[in-house]
């Protein structure tokens, strides 16, 4: 209880501060200040103030809102791209990965591109990160293995584009973000 007083007395002293200069500078007429009091004028200012704090106030929270969501958004996209970036950067100089850091990547990155997805749909963003991990993940998956080992060199200009394909497609939903938020 405490702490809502400590937060509303500062604003009702600024309210009754504003509400006064208000009334007294509409009560100005050729630089003479009317010293009789008018209750209507006086009410009326009460409720400009009044109405005004609240549109502020109720535009700061949107804002604020807003904001913080797409703050969380951008994060989690940032968190999925980074992920995604490491283990592309872990393959483009290599012929061969093994199932075991292949799994656990597309595991990952599905299960933070579902809760993505999650956030995405009251916003109306459209993500298509999946389907395009799955396919890189087929394209790995058909190439030769041997002892747990995919040997992938003679589809390193498959897996190549489709890599590209994918930085495109966070480009774009990055930049979708930006445009809804």
């Amino acid at each position: 209880m405490k702490a809502i007083l400590d937060r509303i007395f500062p604003y009702s002293i600024a309210f009754l501060i504003g509400v006064l200069v208000c009334y007294f500078f509409t009560q100005i007429e050729y630089l003479e200040i009317d010293t009789k009091v008018s209750v209507p004028d006086f009410i009326v200012s009460v409720i400009s103030i009044g109405i005004g704090i609240y549109l502020a106030v109720v535009i700061q929270r949107r804002q604020s809102h807003s904001q913080n969501h797409y703050n969380y958004l951008l994060s989690k996209l940032d968190l999925n791209w980074a992920a995604y970036n490491t283990f592309y950067e872990g393959i483009s100089h290599r012929s061969s990965i093994e199932l075991r850091e292949l799994n656990p990547f597309v595991k990952q990155f599905q299960i933070r591109n579902n809760d993505l997805n999650r956030l995405f749909d009251p916003i109306m963003v459209s993500n298509n990160l999946d389907i395009l991990i799955d396919e890189l993940e087929d394209i790995f998956l058909k190439s030769p293995k041997q002892n747990n080992v995919i040997d992938f060199s003679s589809s390193k200009t498959e897996i190549e584009k489709k890599g590209k394909k994918i930085s495109k497609e966070f480009v774009r939903v990055y930049n979708e973000i930006n445009k809804k938020c």
